[in-house]
């Protein structure tokens, strides 16, 4: 016995030094020392109670190697993580660098022509109508636009037009902007468009048709020459109070000159007899902005 003592404490004593968890060798140490300790109980009236002896001796000695072997780990561990940071900021630096010489590339020669330098996939839609109407159309760069929002999901070039896509969840929430190239080669706004949720419509996945074809043919459409002419939108949702699906759109080619638009959309394809299948509605607002 106190020889298989004295020769797993020197195993686990090493394997504590290359093996994780370095842990567990020290506790299996130490019952090594446990085991000697009951050696030399039963071996007191014995000729070989020295062999116990000298197992607890070894046993103990190697319970420090061990914990050497969990001190060495822990101080290389240390020092990769103080390696792996200063890499790290070294990395970064460079990317700094790089990005410097970029811009400083971009301010002389005008703004890149490759598409790939404007997207990134990875890209969430951060948009809403408050932010989107603080774009300057004839004055926002692709660049500063870039820097305030983040890079786009998708994007093209075609001729001197630089198109940027920020896609939502769905359909109901993105936002398209065109670009068009200037004599010093930056791209500056020429139109936005953005799609965004509304709450001007309730809406109803579950929707059962409550239009009839009477009731489609009393709505008066406007004209642009005087928008009020058209039914407006408060009293279809009287009768009509939840659609389908409603679709908000704000767009702009004039500095501080927004048109918001408003489709809503009626769909039951399984309505009963009398009802129509499908129904869909535009709507323009008024020169107040307020009223669709």
């Amino acid at each position: 016995m106190p020889i298989v003592v004295i020769a797993l404490a020197v195993i686990f004593s090493i394997l504590a030094w290359f093996v994780s968890p370095t842990w567990l060798f020290i506790i299996l140490t130490v019952l090594t020392v446990t085991v000697a300790v009951v050696s030399l109980v039963f071996s007191l009236k014995s000729s070989k109670k020295l062999l116990s002896i000298i197992a607890i001796g070894v046993a103990v000695l190697m319970i420090f190697v061990s914990i050497g072997g969990l001190i060495f780990k822990i101080s290389q561990n240390s020092s990769d993580s103080t390696n792996l940071s200063k890499t790290s900021k070294v990395a970064d630096k460079d990317d700094d660098d790089k990005n410097d010489d970029s811009d400083s590339k971009s301010d002389s020669k005008g703004d890149s022509t490759d598409v790939n330098d404007y997207i990134d996939k990875n890209a969430k839609l951060n948009w809403n109508k408050s932010k989107f109407k603080k774009l300057k159309v004839g004055k926002d760069s692709a660049k500063s636009i870039m820097k305030t929002y983040c890079k786009p999901s998708d994007a093209q070039m075609s001729g001197d037009d630089l198109n940027m896509t920020y896609s939502g969840k769905d359909y109901s929430e993105s936002v398209y902007l065109t670009f068009k190239k200037q004599y010093d080669g930056t791209f500056i706004l020429s139109h936005a468009s953005g799609n965004f949720p509304t709450d001007a419509v309730q809406t109803d996945d579950s929707y059962k048709s409550d239009w009839t074809k009477e009731q489609f043919d009393a709505l008066n459409k406007g004209d642009y020459s005087n928008r009020s002419n058209g039914t407006k939108l408060e009293g279809i949702l009287k009768d009509h109070p939840k659609a389908s699906d409603a679709d908000y759109t704000i767009s702009t080619v004039r500095e501080d000159e927004f048109k918001k638009e408003l489709t809503v959309f009626y769909n039951d394809f399984k309505s009963e007899d009398g009802k129509l299948k499908t129904v869909y509605l535009l709507f323009d607002t008024t020169e107040d902005g307020d009223t669709f």
